[in-house]
């Protein structure tokens, strides 16, 4: 059966609803993030369609250092197995070529072998692994913010307090399972939306915020000193903004910080998660 890619139209958000609850029933946002997603003008956000039926979607996204994240593949069960998946792997480096892109990368579940073995037949490996946590939040408990943390304002203080953390917060800053890598475009990021935040002595920092959905969740990127601090500010922070959650995906080796999550009732989610990237440039 021919495959046909292009671009998502408006008309197309039942169906993409539809491909979403059939590929991925557990994992269910396209709802929130279709206007985003339809009007990103860097990226492209991509559907695959028989004669009749459209039956396959994914995204293509630039993020602030010039590379491209490949998100929100997914295919009808019932179409599972029959090339697609490749086939939106063909337009992704078409379109990485076409925009000069130095990297692409990509997450799953380290369980999920199908998109692994994928990512693997186009040159994609293995760049780092992450467990995630999350906790409930409770509507409208406005704990007291702890004193002294405020934003990241300069650029260059930034670039400097994430670099420090490049050892110790190896590989990757995470918001909404998007894996940003450490360097100057991120720091330019963090401080433009007001993400970064330190103490005035600078010996605590935390990024809390997110890529998209802000209604649903906040975001703990990275954080360094006090967990304890870190956390009770964060926690002070998703009150104010009244979602329903806090997450957070960290390094493996981020014991230390894991452990002090999970003291303050974080939950470890059932399955570590991987990054994968190929280098183009």
């Amino acid at each position: 059966m021919p495959f046909i890619l292009r671009r998502a139209r408006p008309e197309d958000r039942q169906s993409i609803y539809d491909v979403e609850k059939s590929a991925t029933p557990g994992l269910i946002y396209l709802p929130f993030v279709f206007d985003e997603f339809l009007a990103d003008e860097t990226g492209a956000f991509i559907v695959a369609e028989t004669e009749d039926q459209l039956v396959g979607c994914g995204k293509f996204t630039l993020l602030p250092d010039g590379s491209a994240w490949l998100e929100t593949l997914r295919v009808m069960k019932a179409f599972q197995g029959q090339g697609i998946g490749r086939l939106f792997y063909q337009r992704f480096f078409e379109l990485g070529r076409e925009k000069s892109v130095p990297a692409m990368r990509m997450y799953t579940n380290i369980n999920n072998h199908a998109s692994k073995g994928l990512a693997e037949q186009f040159g994609f490996a293995v760049a780092g692994t992450c467990l995630g946590q999350k906790m409930a939040c409770q509507a409208g408990l406005v704990s007291s913010a702890p004193a002294g943390f405020v934003p990241v304002r300069d650029v260059e203080m930034a670039a400097s307090l994430l670099f420090s953390l490049r050892e110790k917060w190896p590989g990757f800053m995470v918001l909404n399972r998007t894996f940003y890598a450490f360097n100057q475009a991120l720091a330019n990021f963090l401080v433009e939306r007001g993400m970064l935040y330190h103490d005035a002595d600078g010996k605590n920092l935390v990024v809390l915020g997110a890529r998209f959905m802000p209604q649903q969740a906040l975001h703990i990127g990275l954080m360094d000193g006090d967990y304890t601090a870190c956390l009770a500010f964060a926690m002070h922070l998703a009150a104010v903004k009244g979602v329903g959650s806090l997450q957070c995906l960290s390094p493996v080796g981020a014991k230390e910080a894991q452990a002090e999550m999970t003291r303050q009732g974080f939950q470890f989610e059932a399955s570590e998660f991987i990054v994968m990237g190929v280098d183009l440039a």
